[in-house]
């Protein structure tokens, strides 16, 4: 198992992270960049995979899940007598 925390991790070395690009990536604040990132990963699902239609099942994921991130970081996080 992982440490659940910064305990015992270590930097990469120089060499090993030079092989690597790094980029910063500012928090999303806004919801609507989130709908963005699952439309657009719910509509490259390959159709073999899953028999989901465009237009009617995944619009529902997208809202179901949306409702989730909204509950999750308004709700649960930003309560701290939350378990």
């Amino acid at each position: 198992m992982n440490p659940g925390g910064d305990f015992g991790k270590r930097e990469l070395s120089p060499a090993l992270r030079s092989r690597f690009t790094e980029i910063w990536v500012p928090s999303i604040v806004d919801v609507s960049d989130i709908g963005l990132v699952l439309s657009k990963t719910l509509c490259s699902i390959p159709r073999n995979i899953t028999p989901i239609t465009p237009t009617g099942e995944k619009v529902w994921i997208q809202g179901s899940m949306m409702e989730y991130f909204d509950w999750f970081n308004n709700d649960l996080c930003r309560n701290p007598n939350s378990t």
